[in-house]
């Protein structure tokens, strides 16, 4: 076999966001490496920008974050797109700036659930209106918010995030928590820029101060690598991801098991973490996907190409993302001649002979990237709207067809 190619990818955005809000609150400035290019970023970098942050650029993917002695709203009207991190991490943080700002984004992202966490803002104070567009004043919060653990964790992810700035100290949250793995990443980066997160039994506290971690390297995003995971098994190539952890607290992370199940070996070398497919494509049979359901596109698609049947569970948020995901799993999946069988937090793939198709995105990056693996196997297979990666992995296709040659 030969040397395995070295792909570098870019960092997590998950990481990336919420290190950027962490060195916009601090006193000093702090260096950020591998910053993701994709679109959620740059919505939320350019946020901070029309609040007085000074992003400069560095050398490629990296920046410094200069915080403003004090907030001061440059542009009124913030645009973040598709992003619901973006929009529910500045649901927080723009209370804290002078003036009133509205916050908009796409027709799709106006109709992700964010009524809980609007009805914990005004009941902790917060001059924030029912639906987008949001209109925002300037406000303190009171110091112990409740908040639906809902249908999402951004919300609780973004109080963490701003709220020792907006006087909060203690968070409780109500009903289930929805993805406590971003929760906890949430928390590892928050360490990282000197703020505690105490655990309760009915929330969190909140303890510490901003602190500039001076220089801050942010890891490859481990969702980014389950695409490549899966052309690599596709192809039976085997490939090396740079500055790449196995103990990685992003949750995408946790499709490794699920990884190794299909065939795929993967072990620390001193350029990188190797990923090396054993042979023929296997079903990981059932599988629990709660803790990273964005990566259950991933071993749907590759589920699509092993024999026998293949259930991934706990894909109940699926369907509030950027599209239906799991309505859309299955109809497009059906397009290759798979069939499936969906309830409402599962999917269950009968694997067997794939046909080339043209998918739908839906607007979807995932969508576009969990399919478009397909190609490597399926030449003729067609991606409608292939842009729509720029979201999250705007180089996805080059570095794809890289992996191809």
């Amino acid at each position: 076999m030969k040397s395995a190619p070295i792909i570098p990818i870019p960092g997590s955005k998950s990481i990336a966001q919420r290190a950027l809000l962490c060195a916009a609150l601090c006193a000093k400035p702090t260096i950020l490496h591998n910053v993701p290019d994709g679109d959620d970023v740059g919505h939320l970098m350019q946020a901070l920008v029309q609040c007085g942050v000074e992003i400069k650029p560095l050398e490629e993917f990296s920046f410094e974050i200069i915080p403003p002695k004090e907030f001061a709203l440059q542009n009124p009207d913030f645009n973040v797109g598709h992003g619901g991190a973006p929009l529910r991490f500045l649901m927080s943080f723009l209370g804290l700036i002078p003036g009133k700002k509205i916050l908009d984004g796409s027709e799709r992202l106006r109709e992700r659930p964010i009524g809980p966490f609007i009805h914990a803002l005004k009941n902790a104070g917060a001059d924030i209106n029912d639906k987008l567009p949001l209109t925002i004043g300037q406000h303190k919060l009171s110091e112990e918010v409740t908040i639906q653990g809902g249908d999402s964790s951004q919300g609780i992810s973004s109080l963490l995030l701003s709220g020792v700035a907006l006087g909060v100290k203690k968070i409780i949250i109500t009903g289930e928590r929805t993805s406590v793995s971003y929760l906890n990443l949430t928390q590892k980066v928050l360490a990282d820029f000197g703020i505690l997160i105490a655990e309760t039994m009915d929330g969190y506290m909140l303890l510490g101060h901003y602190t500039s971690h001076e220089t801050y390297f942010v890891e490859p995003d481990w969702a980014s690598v389950g695409y490549l995971a899966g052309i690599s098994l596709l192809q039976n190539k085997p490939f090396i991801i740079p500055h790449l952890t196995l103990n990685s607290p992003q949750p995408d992370a946790l499709i490794v098991p699920a990884l190794k199940a299909m065939g795929m070996e993967i072990g620390e070398t001193p350029e990188g973490l190797l990923f090396t497919p054993s042979g023929a494509l296997q079903s990981p049979g059932t599988v629990d996907c709660r803790l990273f359901p964005d990566s259950a596109l991933t071993l749907a698609v590759l589920a699509a190409f092993c024999k026998g049947s293949t259930t991934l569970t706990g894909l109940h948020t699926l369907p509030l993302k950027e599209c239906d995901r799991l309505t859309s799993l299955h109809t497009e999946l059906a397009q290759m001649g798979i069939l499936s069988e969906i309830t409402e937090d599962t999917i269950t793939i009968h694997g067997g002979d794939p046909k080339p198709a043209t998918i739908q995105t839906y607007d979807d990056h995932r969508m576009a990237m969990a399919f478009g693996m397909a190609q490597v196997r399926l030449p003729e297979l067609r991606i409608e709207n292939p842009e729509v990666v720029s979201k999250s992995f705007p180089g996805f296709w080059d570095v794809m067809g890289n992996m191809k040659c």
